[in-house]
């Protein structure tokens, strides 16, 4: 028999239809529902690609013994955290004030104005690793509210009280390129030198992380030369590791270790469309034929496996579960016979190069494909060569015959926007068409199906949209729009369908008036007129994914270079002078507002006078590959630049293309060969066009 989540359009929300768990979905008819209650709110989160969400479901929840004893003394309401993000931030918040550790399954425990008073994330079934069984929380919070109510009531408060400080309780402070730098200080004495990433362990990729430290270090310094040389040996290990899927293509969320080697096998759309991006910017530094072929197969399998298609456009799916057959990573690893059986007189060769041992280099006997230590040149060589490409092939054949898993064919805004800035970063770097073709199809079906009368929407699942869009959907819908503006006017081919700077407007002064608050001088995560939560959150820490806030500053910043208005650079002042005190306190934490500070107080701004001559064309050919570590204005005729661009008032020189770099409220002389624009980046970037 279905409990409440059967009319649901969440895959997560639907695996647990059939539980005997009496489960709601977060809604205003199921909140009125628990109000009715004189009972605790059991709040669980997850998403369907989540391992230990299907372990504790499988231990727990499908349980009668557990499920009866929540359904006599819990509201049980389940939440999909991809579908509702702003539900699992806030509580995530709650918990991790608590002082535990967040992650999913989220599980908390609400009181009837759906604070929590207490939480945490699996629980086994049974006594495991000091950990209490399920039930035995059950029963515990259960007593606790039926009889120790004070103990509720202050949990409750405090937790309150915890979040109006940590989210709200700060005083304004004054940054400047030289805090950039002692930020840049504070981050490096966390970098794992041995295998790139942070010390540590579980290990997550972090790419918000690299792609802020590797738009500050683009100039000459010792500093930047240790990011940089930091940077490539982070990529180069994750591209090596076992995070990286050798047979078919794509990274999984983060490893167990610290060598990259055993990940969680789930695969999510962000951190492949953050990839592409990264992997991009990365080649134009160093020509590493390792992240091209990383881009090429990641690629290959986002169009094979996640890409839905039809006559509204391209949109790409939301994640790929971990299990198969009720194992994790099952689809994913090999046993030492299977191999051998398939590459018979290759096998030798290959077990040596990806790490292939008889008793199994993993759980239960089986091998999970690596390259760890194997980054040289004639082991790169062998890796892309034509011999090896044929092994991949041939393995890659089998694994077709074993049952895929799950993908979750949810369509999210962020996300996909997120993978339209990826590709436009693979155009830019590879020049290869079909790149830039996918990021404007991906676009298009975004602004036609998901931004309905001016605002986005978060999600849909087979044109059901979700609910309204967030801070984080607004944030990189018009980063992305930023940058297909940026291709669009510097190759001088202008799209028939969209004028990305008009949308942008609209779009920013939409977030303006319906998610930045003056009082509190910063952005809400949810929009201000929205009601439901106990507490209205900022999301201002990067994770595996960049802040909305700091994505948001960058595209103001964009908007008062392209644009000229001054209300968006004095937000941008606001919010950083307003949050600086906790950047400063926790960089690592809040890298996206020091790049946004970085780009306020020392960025270089190249604007280009255009001309269709032969110095343009060498432009289009080299610079655009390096633009993510500049801001690039292209305009034909000088009217366009702004008032308050340093280089308003800037002329052609004979009437030719001309380029002035400008930082601060100073441009340089300008520059009207391509030979000297190459001299200028040598001189003052550690790029090269050559």
């Amino acid at each position: 028999m279905s409990n409440n989540l059967v009319n649901e359009i969440s895959p997560y929300l639907l695996q647990h239809k059939n539980n005997p768990v009496d489960w709601y979905p977060w809604n205003q008819n199921s909140l009125a529902i628990a109000k009715t209650k004189n009972l605790p709110v059991l709040l669980s989160v997850g998403y369907s690609s989540c391992h230990w969400c299907h372990v504790m479901a499988h231990e727990s929840f499908e349980d009668n013994e557990t499920a009866m004893f929540m359904n006599k003394n819990f509201f049980n309401i389940k939440v999909d955290r991809e579908e509702r993000p702003d539900i699992d931030l806030l509580y995530q918040s709650s918990l991790s004030l608590m002082g535990q550790q967040g992650g999913w399954p989220l599980t908390m425990f609400l009181d009837s104005g759906l604070t929590p008073f207490w939480g945490g994330t699996y629980f086994p079934n049974k006594p495991r690793h000091g950990m209490p069984s399920f039930l035995h929380v059950l029963k515990h919070i259960s007593n606790i509210y039926n009889t120790k109510k004070d103990m509720v009531i202050n949990n409750a408060n405090a937790v309150k009280l915890s979040l109006e400080k940590v989210f709200y309780d700060s005083k304004k402070s004054s940054y400047n390129a030289d805090d950039v730098e002692s930020s840049k200080i504070k981050v490096i004495t966390m970098f794992d030198n041995q295998s790139g990433g942070l010390r540590g362990s579980p290990k997550f990729p972090m790419i918000p992380l690299l792609r802020s430290l590797s738009l500050m270090s683009v100039g000459r310094s010792e500093i930047n030369s240790k990011i940089q040389k930091w940077l490539d040996r982070s990529l180069s290990s994750i591209c090596l590791g076992g995070i990286y899927d050798h047979v078919g293509g794509g990274f999984s969320r983060y490893s167990t270790d610290e060598m990259w080697f055993a990940p969680h096998f789930e695969k999510m759309l962000y951190d492949n469309a953050q990839f592409l991006e990264m992997l991009s910017i990365f080649y134009s530094v160093y020509r590493n034929q390792l992240y091209k072929n990383r881009v090429e197969k990641t690629f290959l399998w986002l169009k094979s496996e996640m890409l839905q298609k039809d006559s509204s456009g391209h949109r790409y799916y939301s994640a790929v579960d971990a299990d198969t057959n009720g194992s994790e990573g099952d689809y994913y690893v090999w046993e030492y016979e299977e191999i051998k059986s398939v590459l018979k007189e290759n096998f030798d060769e290959f077990s040596k190069e990806y790490g292939v041992l008889k008793e199994g280099n993993w759980e239960g006997g089986k091998n999970i494909l690596h390259r760890i230590k194997k980054y040289l040149p004639k082991n790169l060589d062998y890796e892309l060569g034509k011999k090896n490409n044929g092994y991949i092939d041939s393995l890659f054949k089998k694994r077709l015959e074993k049952n895929k898993p799950f993908v979750d064919k949810k369509i999210m805004t962020d996300w996909n926007s997120m993978l339209v800035c990826g590709l436009v970063r693979s155009w830019q770097s590879f020049q290869k068409k079909e790149y830039l073709e996918e990021a404007l199809s991906v676009y298009s079906y975004i602004s036609n199906n998901l931004l309905i009368d001016g605002e986005l929407y978060h999600s849909s699942k087979n044109g059901e949209l979700g609910t309204k869009g967030n801070l984080d959907d607004y944030a990189n819908f018009i980063k992305a729009g930023f940058l297909l503006n940026e291709a669009n006017s510097l190759l001088d081919s202008k799209s028939d369908n969209f004028n990305f700077l008009e949308i942008n407007k609209k779009l920013l002064d939409f977030v303006i008036f319906n998610f930045y608050d003056e009082k509190i001088s910063d952005f809400y995560f949810s929009k201000k007129s929205e009601v439901g939560l106990f507490f209205k959150t900022k999301n201002i820490i990067d994770t595996s994914t960049q802040s909305g806030s700091s994505i948001m500053l960058e595209n103001l910043l964009k908007a008062y270079v392209f644009m000229g208005e001054l209300k968006y650079k004095k937000i941008i002042n606001t919010v950083l002078e307003n949050n600086w005190d906790r950047v400063s306190a926790s960089p690592i934490s809040h890298l996206g507002y020091v790049a946004a500070a970085y780009m306020e107080t020392a960025c270089f701004q190249i604007v280009i006078l255009a001309k269709n001559d032969t110095f343009k064309e060498k432009l289009e050919k080299n610079l655009l590959q390096y633009s993510s570590f500049f801001i690039i204005n292209c305009v034909k005729s000088v009217d366009k630049i702004p008032k308050n661009s340093p280089a308003y008032n800037k002329k052609f020189v004979n009437n030719k293309t001309t380029v002035y770099v400008c930082s601060g409220t100073v441009c340089s002389e300008p520059i009207s060969s391509f030979e000297k624009m190459e001299k200028w980046i040598e001189k003052n970037t550690n790029l090269s066009f050559k």
